[in-house]
């Protein structure tokens, strides 16, 4: 859409004479706003990403405060329990690094794997006595996140 457009500018910017200055700056402002969208198209996927990052960082805070609330289990439970996530030792101590890092946004993974944090909180869901404030709470977050995912694959 972008190209043909350009094209269209192109072949109205020939015919006109160059002392015309004013359908000149007309044609340069509408190019201005085309390189604006068109910068705007690259820059919709980065948007994506920082979205989607900011909301896994959510979910995964939030899995993590009602887990330990409802069960009084610390979040290495949750990663053992659940399989969802690695569990290693380290220095003698058990450890979730792959976990802890998708609750801090500057750690986060580039390319996050949404669907192990939204299965995390389907397992929060599934095995926890929650009260309904935190069952809402938690399913609208899934569904933010299904919802932003579902918009990117179908281009909205």
């Amino acid at each position: 859409i972008l190209m043909q457009k350009l094209s269209q500018f192109t072949i109205h910017f020939k015919n006109i004479p160059i002392n015309n200055t004013q359908q000149l700056n007309l044609i340069f402002n509408a190019l201005k706003n085309e390189s604006i969208f068109a910068n705007s198209l690259t820059n919709n996927k980065d948007d994506f990403n920082d979205n989607l990052k900011i909301k896994l960082v959510d979910l995964m805070i939030t899995c993590v405060d009602i887990w330990q609330t409802s069960t009084g289990y610390s979040s290495l439970e949750l990663a053992e329990r659940s399989g969802f996530w690695l569990v290693s030792i380290e220095e003698g101590q058990l450890r979730t690094r792959t976990m802890n890092k998708y609750s801090d946004i500057n750690k986060i993974p580039s390319n996050p794997r949404w669907r192990q944090v939204i299965k995390t909180a389907h397992y929060i869901l599934s095995n926890c006595e929650l009260n309904s404030k935190d069952r809402v709470h938690l399913n609208n977050k899934v569904k933010s996140i299904k919802q932003l995912i579902k918009n990117r694959a179908i281009g909205q």
